[in-house]
């Protein structure tokens, strides 16, 4: 009679599940397509990805398996300081527990492409000459790419004088262009200023030329001071404070 019964019971113990991650279950390891998953989504959320704005290449994942703890888990991604998602940019993948709590750090490396349009020589440029719109024209280009110091604006190159040959298709970089003064000392300047939702504007008088860029003196008319400014265009500053 015994042996039946135990029999029954063992039975019975073989044809119920057991629980999820509880006694008897295998380990459970992280999945990498999560992972990438999770990734591809931050990131998203951060550009604009599709044809001819940005798309991720590829991401590099850790080799080794990561255990996971018993329960759900939550991936949360996060970019280190001074980050930036162009080129090849390292991210942190947390895993969290079900009550939120750090069970490991991660750090993965996604391939970024960002595609924006920047001026190229359109011809053959020679030293010293004089630049408008019909020396360049627009060509689709990786950020990750160019140099640091490329200009990526046409409007930025009206006026600008090349310091060295450039062959068709080169871009333009700052150090070799000398930039036109959009600024004339003795001449009005539209003053502006921002500080949160705040924007004031008023006349003034440049006390000093100013490329693009280029901090000068200004004299605001109304209030008869010398401020300071940077040239962000043709006759106007912007107040710095």
């Amino acid at each position: 009679m015994r042996k039946m019964l135990l029999a029954a019971v063992l039975a019975l113990s073989a044809a119920l599940p057991l629980p999820a991650g509880g006694q008897g279950a295998g380990p459970r390891f992280l999945d990498p397509e999560d992972v990438a998953a999770e990734v591809r989504r931050f990131i998203s959320g951060q550009l604009r990805l599709g044809p001819g704005g940005a798309e991720v290449r590829s991401i590099q994942l850790p080799a080794q398996r990561i255990l996971l703890p018993v329960g759900p888990i939550a991936l949360q991604v996060e970019m280190p300081p001074q980050g930036r998602l162009l080129g090849r940019t390292p991210l942190i993948v947390v895993v969290r527990d079900r009550a939120g709590a750090e069970v490991r750090r991660l750090w993965v490396t996604a391939e970024v492409a960002v595609y924006t349009d920047v001026p190229v020589a359109r011809t053959p440029l020679r030293a010293n000459q004089s630049l408008d719109a019909s020396s360049f024209e627009m060509r689709r280009k990786d950020l990750a790419s160019l140099p640091p110091d490329a200009v990526t604006r046409m409007e930025d190159l009206e006026g600008a004088r090349l310091r060295r040959a450039l062959a068709p298709g080169e871009v333009v970089r700052l150090p070799e262009v000398e930039l036109p003064y959009l600024v004339r000392q003795g001449n009005l300047v539209r003053i502006f200023a921002r500080r949160g939702t705040l924007f004031i504007t008023a006349v003034g008088k440049a006390l000093d030329s100013g490329r693009k860029g280029e901090a000068i003196r200004i004299l605001n008319i109304d209030s008869n001071k010398t401020i300071q400014g940077r040239v962000v265009e043709k006759a106007a500053v912007e107040v710095l404070f």
